[in-house]
């Protein structure tokens, strides 16, 4: 059985192969491509868990390839972070209309993006606790 290649799943297929060339090269920021993309093309409700899915692949793969580069510690902080918040987001995922998660990401986009562009050098975060915030918003 084959599936019917639609326009809308060519263009579901360029936007996860962007994003994760975007990770692959860059490190980080499928999910700042991918979602307000995929979004547009099927609704954040399928969008999210499709960069989530995507996203874990991709690290999984290149975590297998630089595995001695890996900082446990941080690692540690940031995963046991995610653990508590991903129950939190799959909860407004499904909770909070779509509207509203599309309107939180706009405007989380546009005050990264501003931020960047106002504060281009990033400031370090020297202590080990801010992995933990960072997790749980991940």
């Amino acid at each position: 059985m084959l599936i019917e290649l639609t326009p809308e799943l060519t263009t579901v297929f360029a936007i996860l192969f962007l994003a994760a060339l975007t990770k692959a090269t860059l490190g980080f920021g499928e999910s700042l491509l991918a979602i307000p993309l995929l979004t547009l093309v099927v609704g954040v409700q399928t969008a999210a868990p499709l960069v989530s899915l995507l996203a874990a692949t991709v690290t999984l793969l290149l975590l297998v390839r630089n595995w001695q580069r890996i900082d446990f510690g941080a690692t540690g902080r940031l995963l046991t972070a995610a653990v508590v918040g991903i129950p939190v987001g799959v909860w407004g995922l499904v909770a909070l209309p779509q509207a509203w998660i599309t309107r939180l990401l706009g405007v989380l986009l546009i005050g990264v993006g501003g931020y960047n562009l106002w504060q281009p050098t990033m400031r370090g975060l020297h202590n080990p606790r801010w992995s933990y915030l960072f997790g749980f918003l991940a």
